[in-house]
C-alpha cells in the first residue's frame, strides 16, 4: 500500500500526462521564477487561546476540519460575510478561557450555524467526527511526532476521516502550512507536501500564463458553470495546480507554502474568475 502522499503525486502525474482540459506552460513558469525567489514567509502570531504548541496543534487540527467551501453563489451574497476570516474569528471566540476541547468544538458549530455558514450540515459534522475520537490524545500524538510530517498525516486520516475525503489532500496540506506560519514546527520537511489546490491558486496560476485552459473550460469559468466536484475537468484543474506549483518551487527553491501563500495574497490582482465546484474538499 502506498502512503497517502505518494498516492497524491501519483494522482497528480495521471491527471497531467495527457491532459485534455488544462495544460502548464514552462517557460511562463520561468518568467516569474526570479520574482518568486524573493519571497520571503513571514511568521504570524497565533491566536491569543493558543499558547504553546499543543494548543496551536488543537486549533488548527479543528480550523482546519471545517475550512472549506466558501464559495456560496458569490461572496457578496453569503449570509453575515461567511468566510475564512470570519471563521477563525468564531473559533477563536469559542476557544473560552480554559475551556475542554469539547466546549469548543461545540461552541463553534453553535457559533457558525448562528452565523448560518454553507453547507453547516456538513461543516458540523466534520466537526462532530473529532468528538467522536479521543481528539485531545490525537493532538499529543501529533505533537509528539513533529519531526515527522508524514507520521502526523497517517495519524489525522486515520483518526478523522472527513480529512481523508480528498484525493489531494488539500486541507491536510493547509494545516502543516498553518501550523508552520505560527511556529517552528514542521518547516524542514514542508517540501514533502502538494500545495493546497483549492480555487484561487488556479485562478492566479491561469493569470499568469502557467496554467493554460482549453476554449471549452474558459467558457464554462466565464459563464459561472458549476464544475462537478470529483470530474475530470475539476481534479485536472487541481492536479495541474499542484504540479505547477512544484516547478515553481524546485526552480525557485521555495516551499509550497511559501508559493501557496504568494499567490494566494496576490490573488485579488486580477479580474480572472475562478472555476465553481461545490465541495467539502476545499
Amino acid at each position: 500500500m502506498n502512503k497517502p502522499l505518494e498516492t497524491v503525486w501519483e494522482l497528480v502525474k495521471v491527471f497531467t500526462k495527457k491532459p485534455t482540459y488544462v495544460t502548464i506552460d514552462d517557460i511562463s513558469i520561468e518568467s516569474f521564477v526570479n520574482d518568486l525567489s524573493k519571497v520571503t514567509l513571514e511568521k504570524i502570531e497565533p491566536p491569543s487561546c493558543a499558547k504553546d504548541n499543543w494548543q496551536l496543534i488543537r486549533f488548527e487540527l479543528i480550523a482546519n476540519s471545517v475550512n472549506y467551501c466558501y464559495w456560496y453563489g458569490s461572496h457578496n451574497i453569503r449570509p453575515n460575510n461567511a468566510g475564512a476570516v470570519s471563521m477563525y474569528n468564531n473559533l477563536v471566540q469559542s476557544c473560552t478561557q480554559n475551556a475542554s476541547s469539547d466546549v469548543i468544538i461545540n461552541n463553534f458549530i453553535n457559533r457558525l450555524s448562528h452565523e448560518r455558514f454553507p453547507w453547516m450540515d456538513k461543516r458540523a459534522a466534520y466537526l462532530k467526527e473529532l468528538l467522536k475520537w479521543q481528539f485531545d490524545d490525537t493532538v499529543t500524538e501529533i505533537e509528539n511526532n513533529v519531526n515527522d510530517i508524514e507520521k502526523c498525516l497517517d495519524i489525522i486520516i486515520m483518526q478523522f476521516p472527513g480529512y481523508s475525503n480528498d484525493i489531494f489532500l488539500k486541507r491536510t496540506s493547509l494545516f502543516f502550512m498553518q501550523i508552520a506560519r505560527q511556529s517552528d514546527l514542521f518547516h524542514s520537511q514542508l517540501h514533502l507536501l502538494p500545495v493546497p489546490a483549492d480555487y484561487q491558486i488556479p485562478k492566479m496560476l491561469e493569470h499568469m500564463g502557467i496554467l493554460r485552459y482549453n476554449v471549452e473550460l474558459k467558457q464554462m469559468i466565464e459563464n459561472e458553470d458549476l464544475i462537478p466536484s470529483g470530474s475530470r475537468i475539476e481534479c485536472e484543474i487541481r492536479a495541474s495546480t499542484i504540479e505547477a506549483c512544484r516547478r515553481l518551487c524546485e526552480k525557485s527553491g521555495k516551499d509550497p507554502s511559501t508559493v501557496d501563500f504568494w499567490l494566494w495574497l496576490n490573488r485579488k490582482s486580477c479580474s480572472n474568475k475562478f472555476h465553481l465546484t461545490i465541495t467539502t474538499d476545499y
